[in-house]
């Protein structure tokens, strides 16, 4: 706690002071280095008559390697009989990695259980009904909430994915037990992550075995999954980033989110534009048939599911799930939108995600624009 470049005459003060560092783990920092005593006194008598060393900066021991030097300043015009002491603190700071998964809907579970699917059912026409009481609000934004909120409130989360394939989920398990150990040097501790440690390596061998019979197996059948799953098993595989950076019409870098999101949009609009010319003027006192419920029935049966959602947040499963609710509604806003020919604007966005066609791309025609719509506009 306390080294052997001290200065001065211990007190009673002082026996209290390193039994606190004891105590606390601390280690008095300008006690441990050598340097010349004007670097090493703090206070000075009344008429400069002694000098000696009282103030201290102590740090944990932990960190004891960081400080790489300690001593006093008495160059420092403070106005005081004590003067300053100082440590050089050699530290790294590390970037804490927040994570980016969101918790997903198991909407499998709309299928598989029809107890479950019943009792959304329910609860959706319940939410729908109660929303309508409402006049201010529209019977699209009614529908949309009725089944997004059932579906958060009712449906199963899906647990986070494990990084490692061959993870099982008797090591997951085993896993959350040690969490609930708070004393590493416990031998509890050190028993189940010995048995942790042995299970890893069981799992990890018996996936690799199997993956290598599979690729034999391949050999001779279709040699391009074989590279495949060659790749994949030797984690060969390619990921294309942009860095968080793209290129501006000059060719300057640009680093800032809002300027990144102005040079985007600049592009989108640019990509997308229209240079037919003057379209022809649309009739709006042209009548035509209703849409039929047959036909939104079967647009419903036809609909690919595990298809990612857009601005309104509705999944196919959802709209499968709710049967003959979500046939009539559908009928009944589709209708709407084609008699008043306002569509809402829930169904007139489309989000647009960027994808590079290569590592490093930092240009906006180096990237393959894909866009999410609302699947109920499909």
């Amino acid at each position: 706690m306390v080294g052997q470049y001290g200065l001065g005459q211990r007190n009673d003060r002082g026996e209290r002071f390193i039994d606190w560092c004891k105590v606390n783990n601390q280690i008095i920092t300008n006690t441990w280095f050598k340097n010349y005593p004007r670097r090493r006194w703090t206070w000075r008598s009344p008429g400069d008559r002694c000098k000696n060393q009282i103030d201290y900066i102590t740090i944990n021991e932990r960190f004891r390697n960081s400080i790489t030097q300690s001593k006093s300043y008495p160059g420092a015009d403070c106005d005081s009989d004590h003067i300053h002491v100082i440590c050089n603190l050699k530290t790294k700071l590390r970037k804490l990695k927040q994570s980016n998964y969101k918790e997903k809907l198991d909407l499998g579970k709309l299928s598989s259980s029809p107890s479950l699917q019943e009792n959304y059912i329910i609860e959706v026409r319940n939410r729908f009904d109660a929303l309508s009481l409402n006049e201010d609000t529209s019977t699209w934004n009614n529908f949309k909430e009725a089944l997004v909120d059932t579906a958060n409130n009712l449906l199963p989360k899906l647990s986070q994915r494990s990084k490692n394939k061959w993870m099982t989920e008797e090591i997951l398990n085993l896993m959350k037990e040690r969490q609930t150990i708070n004393e590493r040097d416990s031998t509890e501790y050190k028993a189940v992550n010995k048995v942790i440690k042995k299970k890893c390596e069981e799992a990890k061998e018996e996936w690799i075995n199997a993956n290598c019979k599979e690729i034999e197996n391949l050999k001779n059948k279709n040699s391009k999954m074989m590279h495949k799953k060659i790749k994949e098993l030797s984690r060969h595989t390619t990921t294309c980033t942009s860095g968080g950076c793209i290129k501006g019409k000059d060719g300057t870098v640009l680093m800032e989110k809002d300027q990144i999101l102005n040079r985007w949009t600049e592009y989108i609009q640019e990509l997308f534009e229209d240079d037919r010319g003057d379209l022809p003027q649309i009739r709006k006192d042209i009548d035509g048939p209703d849409i039929l419920k047959d036909e939104v029935r079967f647009a419903i049966k036809h609909m690919k599911r595990n298809k990612a959602c857009g601005p309104d947040n509705i999944f196919a499963e959802l709209l499968h799930a709710a049967e003959e609710f979500s046939v009539e509604k559908i009928t009944e806003i589709a209708n709407d939108i084609y008699n008043s020919g306002e569509i809402p604007d829930d169904l007139s966005k489309s989000i647009f995600i960027a994808l590079p066609k290569k590592p490093g791309a930092t240009e906006c025609e180096l990237h393959r624009t894909i866009s999410l719509m609302s699947l109920f506009l499909k």
